[in-house]
């Protein structure tokens, strides 16, 4: 007897009924077959170390969620795997009938810290079966069909069959599933030892149940599963050992947006809320024109957001999907033909010009469906998951689902507790904690606005948060150091962001976090970078208030190799182009740097002068660095006037004298303002220029000036007044009949314009 002939062989003990994930139409066969066999137990493709808490799946939950499994590599790397159901996942109605019928139900997947373990690139998704639909002979039963893809191939040989037995339903899809196996271009090895542990629970059922045992796996794995129970001897199947790793598992609330396919869900089918409302209408058998349901809610959702949607609009749809599922061979109107016959009927043009169709729009997210499982009251949570809750009503901060914001004074001990608490929340990535503006740093501010309101992810991810750790000061580090470690190349800006937020979390961090910090720093061989970080660095040491974070050791000498390494670079900066404002930024840190933090700097100051005036004598510089360099050498007071002025009138062409006082003015503002003589000889320069060259120099001149505040513009205006004896405001006011020239020729050149058509006004 050939395998095809006996797999599907009711009479024997162990029936092994394939399926996909997340089919309503296997999920009703599955529940049939199971009333009609009465098994003594249901084996169930998930995983075995969910026994335990097995019970937990018969409390009154709202679907879809799913079993979520984590586990912490030797290698330190943390991953997670998910097992979704829906109403209508094969192996949920599976777990219902088997309570319903008295069966005993049992999981007997590996557990997936083993599969971590083994797969290159573990399947954080359970239940996936993308690759199926890389086969040959999908591709040829697709051919050969007229049906585009996979999912079109499913649907046609299984979903629209309105009239299907368990039996004939066994017999197509074991030849279906048998095929695909043979003919796939490869199989892990992780999929070997998950058949051979599986094999190992049948085994074991066989052992201790003398009726019927229901074997209920993807389809994937029936065939092989079944030679391997008659043909393969018993070997070692039972050698399997559990791996010593820090591990856990939970139920977690799941959504239909996580589980589309077409949203990057690789496992089972696409459109759940499609396929939600085929199970809908398939439970109450009140209708199997399931595509008429969702065409008039689609009419619904356009209506409610003011598109018009005509009777001859729904009338035309309903035609042409009717007709098209008919030469489809369609026994009703499935899936793809409601979208066809959407296109065909109403989109027409557009979607050639790649403009969306609010009909389309709407359709697809009819399909996606907005359903969000809830966990019943009494589900066990894990330790992390309780104590973001506890916290949370402990220090007020539980959201809700009206937004409302909070400001915290940081200078008040209970409310900095409340702001490391939203940070340490805002690492670890739990939606609803949004912090209004900049995180505080390299300013004054002591006061944080933070946004809370409760999103439906939530649930969810104080759950799924776990895999971190199992308190919330653990796992917002685990997370924080995880996200440093996710950059394929961190620069010295990440390191310093990174231990920004380990001081505003409020987490004193090891040595081994700042060597590898100052490792980081080190690597890093761009100035900007490196100076960027020096800023926040400077501010953390220097000036912090609230953090906790001034003269403290690690952060200084941090600081320390910051300012070292910056240095190094600059001195092999070159000569540097359209970067002007990253230049400038980058001296002012290391300027800053060495004026406050000195004492502790390894980097004398013989030698930080005399790398300035090594970069003022060198005759290839741009305008903006010369000038920069002379305002750090004249804050040092190791520039005297005439050594600036000389710089200045070697750049004194109209279009480099803006450009030099821009890195002037950016970097020595204050002691230029109170610097008459030297406000003189600037206006000497820019005075003594023709009307054509004062032209050239105008952008750079109005950037550079833009750096003096209103206030500071008000005073250089008045000491160059005074210095010529001249009274500012009687030099500036404007003469009645002038004032009335000027308008006169104003309104005539408008109107000559508008007659010319050269304007059109305001």
């Amino acid at each position: 007897m050939d395998i095809l002939t006996s797999i599907t062989d009711l009479s024997q003990q162990v029936i092994f009924f394939p399926v996909r994930h997340h089919s309503p139409k296997v999920a009703e066969l599955v529940r049939e077959l199971a009333r009609d066999i009465q098994p003594n137990v249901i084996l169930i493709e998930g995983p075995a170390d969910y026994m335990p808490q097995f019970d937990e799946l018969y409390l009154e939950h709202q679907l879809p969620i799913a079993i979520y499994s984590y586990v912490r590599l030797l290698t330190g790397q943390r991953l997670g795997a998910f097992y979704p159901f829906s109403i209508y996942s094969p192996e949920w109605q599976a777990i219902l009938v088997g309570k319903e019928i008295g069966a005993d139900v049992q999981f007997i997947d590996m557990p997936w810290a083993e599969l971590a373990t083994m797969e290159e690139e573990p399947i954080i998704h359970r239940y996936a079966d993308s690759r199926l639909g890389q086969s040959n002979y999908v591709k040829e039963l697709c051919d050969e069909l007229g049906v585009d893809g996979f999912d079109a191939l499913w649907d046609k040989l299984f979903e629209v069959q309105t009239e299907m037995s368990p039996q004939n339903y066994l017999e197509r899809a074991h030849t279906f599933m048998y095929h695909l196996r043979e003919t796939a271009n490869f199989i892990r090895h992780s999929d070997i030892e998950r058949e051979a542990f599986m094999i190992s629970k049948i085994r074991e059922a066989l052992d201790i149940y003398s009726g019927k045992i229901l074997v209920v796996t993807g389809g994937f794995h029936s065939s092989a599963l079944y030679e391997r129970l008659h043909n393969v001897p018993d070997r070692d199947e039972n050698a399997y050992e559990p791996v010593d790793l820090d591990r856990g598992i939970a139920l977690t609330p799941y959504s239909y947006h996580r589980l589309d396919s077409l949203t990057g869900y690789e496992s089972g089918m696409p459109n759940p809320g499609f396929y939600h409302q085929v199970w809908v209408d398939q439970e109450t058998e009140s209708t199997h024109d399931t595509h008429r349901t969702l065409l008039k809610q689609t009419a619904l959702m356009l209506r409610d957001r003011k598109q018009s949607v005509t009777p001859a609009d729904l009338i035309a749809v309903d035609t042409t999907a009717h007709a098209l599922a008919s030469l489809r061979g369609h026994q009703r109107v499935w899936r793809r033909d409601l979208i066809d016959g959407i296109i065909s009927a109403l989109v027409k043009d557009e979607l050639a010009y790649d403009f969306s169709h609010p009909f389309l729009n709407a359709i697809h997210e009819l399909f996606r469906g907005n359903l969000i499982g809830r966990l019943a009251e009494g589900t066990a949570v894990p330790p992390l998951a309780e104590q973001i809750n506890e916290t949370l009503k402990n220090y007020d901060l539980v959201p809700t689902p009206s937004k409302h914001g909070i400001t915290l004074d940081l200078m008040q001990s209970d409310e900095l507790e409340r702001s490391r608490i939203l940070h340490q929340l805002r690492v670890l990535g739990i939606p609803g904690f949004h912090q209004k503006g900049k995180r505080v740093a390299n300013s004054d501010e002591t006061h944080e606005e933070w946004l809370i309101y409760w999103q439906p992810e939530f649930d969810a991810a104080v759950i799924e948060r776990t895999i971190y750790g199992a308190t919330l000061v653990d796992a917002s580090r685990a997370r924080l150091h995880e996200t440093l470690g996710d950059i394929e190349n961190p620069t010295a800006t990440d390191a310093s962001s990174v231990l920004l937020d380990a001081a505003l979390m409020g987490m004193p961090e090891s040595n081994n976090f700042y060597l590898g910090l100052t490792h980081i720093i080190g690597n890093d061989q761009s100035f900007f970078t490196v100076t960027s970080a020096l800023d926040t660095l400077l501010f953390l040491y220097r000036f912090d208030q609230v953090l906790d974070t001034s003269k403290h050791t690690d952060v200084g000498q941090l600081l320390s190799d910051t300012f070292t390494h910056g240095v190094w670079l600059l001195q092999t900066l070159g000569v540097v182009q359209d970067r002007d404002k990253d230049l400038l930024d980058g001296l002012r840190a290391l300027q800053e740097t060495y004026e406050r933090c000195g004492e502790i700097l390894k980097i004398g100051r013989s030698e930080f002068v005399e790398l300035f005036m090594s970069i003022s004598h060198d005759d290839e510089q741009t305008p903006v660095m010369r000038g920069a360099v002379s305002g750090v050498l004249l804050l040092l007071n190791e520039a005297d006037d005439e050594a600036i002025l000389k710089d200045m009138r070697y750049f004194s062409q109209p279009e480099q004298l803006g450009d030099f006082l821009t890195g002037l003015f950016f970097m020595a503002r204050e002691p230029i303002q109170r610097n008459p003589d030297m406000l003189q000889r600037i206006d000497d320069l820019i005075t003594n220029y023709a009307d054509d060259d004062f032209l050239i120099a105008v952008p750079s001149l109005r950037l550079a000036f833009s750096f003096f505040t209103p206030r500071e513009k008000h005073h250089i205006a008045h000491q160059l007044f005074e210095d010529v004896g001249v009274d500012p405001y009687q030099a500036l006011a404007v003469d009645y009949n002038a004032t009335l020239h000027v308008l006169a020729f104003e309104t005539e050149l408008f109107n000559q314009l508008t007659q010319y058509g050269l304007w059109e006004g305001d």
